[in-house]
């Protein structure tokens, strides 16, 4: 969160970003400009596991996967059998298990 928040420090406001050519940006505004996108184009809730398979761009059998292995335990709340996912939370849990695994890898070698 905090490389977040430096990255949108450090350049234009994305109204000016957005009128830039991709050629003219900086990395950063590039990364900025992405980050944005990413949080528009979420909805913050979706229910069920067709929904969070939607949101992942997986099946509903990976997204029931990914849902018992816990990763993202702490972005649902289901309350008998209906599903509310926390999509933005889930996404960042994910990332931040994907980053932890990535990490380890290089421990190992």
């Amino acid at each position: 969160m905090n490389q977040e928040n430096n990255i949108q420090m450090s350049v234009r406001p994305i109204d000016e970003i957005l009128s830039l050519r991709i050629i003219d940006m900086t990395g950063a505004e590039f990364a900025a400009l992405n980050h944005h996108i990413a949080q528009t184009n979420v909805p913050e809730l979706v229910y069920g596991i067709d929904g969070l398979a939607g949101v992942l761009g997986v099946s509903a059998a990976t997204a029931n996967r990914i849902k018992k292995s816990g990763v993202i335990d702490d972005a649902i709340t289901q309350v008998d059998r209906t599903i509310i996912v926390d999509t933005r939370k889930a996404l960042s849990l994910l990332h931040e298990e994907q980053y932890k695994k990535k990490s380890s890898r290089k421990l190992k070698d």
